[in-house]
């Protein structure tokens, strides 16, 4: 009974909604971050003719279409815009002296696959607003770019440095145009033999390494891997890892010269070399490299960041504090493996970086803890094998993820996964994989320990 009666009560509303004798409303405030939801009715055809005669404006800069329910059209508009013009062409006439409406960003529909909007807009029964997002003509995509400073990405699934090789390695297994961006081995000013054999072991739920940026050389990469790198169809993050200042200065003034190259991963975060760990665990060190960096090339700067320190928001805040564009959270835990028969460590190096399930609360932890307290756009790292985990990382604060140890075993995973993020905007009825970051809410109490980075 309680169904219909609500069933009957919604299509009653949708009428009044189709009629024009109300407007749905989310507020009326003067204050700019109000929204409102503009409802466009039959009879509106010329939906950007009509946006360029009242405002001389074109429509992608004002409107945005929001939502479409059973053929239904909602825009957001964003903007100061008279109530009497609003009235006139897509509102009832109320007499509201003005409507603040904070949009979202106008960008954030992909229009190239859907129908133009200038077609008939015809009003269905609001009761077809249960069954989500519906489409006019071909669907509404939602939108997977994400913009971290100036680094701008076409979607948020990236690869790990030092899990896909120099990614020819795995074209035969994923489309590598489709990813949002490939960071490939970590690259060092001098070629590196590595560390002794054995490198890897698996643990429980995780992988154990002490590869120690086994490399060629910036010069040998510049030479026989960038050329190719440049030609895959996404974005290019280049990894770099020195010794000290200096040397992080001089290759990234190097790989200025290609301006393809989209962005730096500074790896001040490795804990299976000598001193990898030095500038990660020191924030006036991280500060110094970032800034360093930054002033002697164009590229976006991530710092990516060890948990094998006490307080990672420091370390997150003094990274931000000079001039990164994110930060990649987190760098692998050092851990041990052992024969105890032997009496000996199972690795050649002794003590490795674990990775895999085994660590993502923990890189969740650190995740959510930056978020809440440094506004830096995060890259969460961490045991992602899944499109939950995806959504796990995004939700607390990362606004793009790598996949890592998953690589080894699964290939195929990056590239289904951007799949499997537009289904999931779609089963949300999210226009953009944006709304979704951060949106986990913490109690008073843990905001606060997080925002000064206490440890749990």
């Amino acid at each position: 009974m309680r169904i219909r009666l609500y069933i009957g009560v919604m299509m009653f509303v949708g009428t009044l909604v189709q009629i024009g004798c109300i407007v749905p409303i989310y507020s009326s405030s003067p204050d700019s971050r109000a929204r409102q939801l503009i409802f466009v009715s039959e009879g509106y055809r010329q939906i950007p003719e009509i946006w360029e005669r009242i405002w001389g404006l074109d429509m992608p800069d004002v409107a945005t279409p929001y939502r479409t329910h059973g053929g239904v059209i909602w825009f957001q508009i964003r903007g100061n815009l008279p109530a009497k013009s609003l009235g006139r062409y897509f509102l009832p006439q109320r007499g509201v002296a003005w409507c603040s409406v904070a949009a979202l960003p106008a960008d954030r529909y992909d229009l190239s696959a859907a129908r133009s909007i200038r077609q008939s807009l015809r009003a269905e029964l609001i009761i077809n607003i249960w069954r989500g997002v519906r489409s006019f003509g071909n669907r509404l995509v939602p939108r997977l770019d994400v913009k971290l400073n100036r680094l701008q990405l076409k979607n948020p699934i990236l690869v790990a440095s030092g899990t896909f090789g120099y990614a020819r390695e795995m074209q035969a297994y994923v489309d590598l145009s489709r990813l949002g961006g490939i960071i490939p081995k970590t690259v060092t000013p001098l070629p590196r033999p590595g560390n002794p054999p054995p490198r890897t072991v698996e643990t429980c739920s995780g992988l154990l390494n002490s590869i120690g940026l086994d490399n060629d050389g910036i010069d040998a990469f510049v030479a026989k891997h960038l050329p190719d790198l440049l030609n895959l169809g996404t974005s290019l993050i280049v990894n770099i890892a020195g010794k000290n200042t200096s040397e992080f200065v001089t290759m990234a003034r190097q790989l200025d010269e290609f301006s393809q190259i989209t962005a730096l991963e500074l790896n001040i975060s490795c804990p299976n070399v000598s001193g990898g760990i030095d500038y990660g665990t020191n924030a006036r060190m991280t500060a110094e490299v970032v800034a360093s960096v930054r002033a002697a090339c164009n590229f976006p700067i991530i710092a990516k960041l060890t948990p094998n320190v006490t307080n990672v928001v420091e370390i997150a805040k003094a990274a931000n504090d000079a001039g990164a564009d994110a930060v990649s959270l987190v760098n692998t835990f050092q851990g041990l493996a052992v024969n105890w028969q032997k009496r000996k460590p199972i690795l050649g190096n002794g003590i490795g970086g674990l990775s895999g399930p085994a660590i993502k609360p923990l890189a969740l932890r650190i995740v959510w803890q930056v978020a809440q307290a440094v506004k830096i756009p995060i890259i969460g790292i961490g045991g992602i094998q899944s499109i939950d985990d995806v959504m796990d990382f995004i939700v607390c604060g990362a606004t793009a993820v790598q996949i890592g140890t998953a690589n080894f075993y699964n290939p195929q995973l990056a590239g289904s996964l951007v799949d499997d993020l537009l289904s999931i905007l779609e089963q949300e009825s999210c226009p953009s994989i944006t709304d979704l970051v951060g949106t986990i809410l913490p109690s008073t109490v843990e905001r606060s320990r997080c925002a000064q980075g206490e440890v749990h």
